[in-house]
């Protein structure tokens, strides 16, 4: 199977090569990648909501630990679930910005 996809690599590259020198008269542009301008970069997420959701992280942490000595203690499954919610909602807020208003 992986043989007969790399033959496909062989194949298709010529034809399409000679497509374009049919269309443009030219083999160069074929062969030449398509010159595009550079991505630009990526904002930089802000460094405090990144720390507060490390920090509830680290709370989390520790309120499982917690939890694991007094596992009768169902409150703190509540604090536990509720901190889980900050953590995903910040989490959201960080990869895609701020909710729209």
């Amino acid at each position: 199977m992986v043989g007969a996809a790399g033959g496909l690599g062989g194949f298709f590259p010529p034809l399409v090569m000679g497509v374009v020198k049919s269309a443009t008269g030219s083999p160069g542009s074929a062969s030449s990648p398509p010159r595009v301008a550079p991505a630009p970069a990526a904002p930089a997420a802000p460094a405090a909501p990144l720390q507060v959701k490390l920090a509830l992280v680290a709370g989390v942490v520790a309120l499982i630990a917690w939890h694991l000595r007094r596992p009768g203690a169902h409150a703190i499954e509540g604090v536990i679930f509720l901190v889980s919610l900050a953590i995903v909602w910040l989490g959201l807020a960080l990869a895609h910005g701020p909710a729209p208003v």
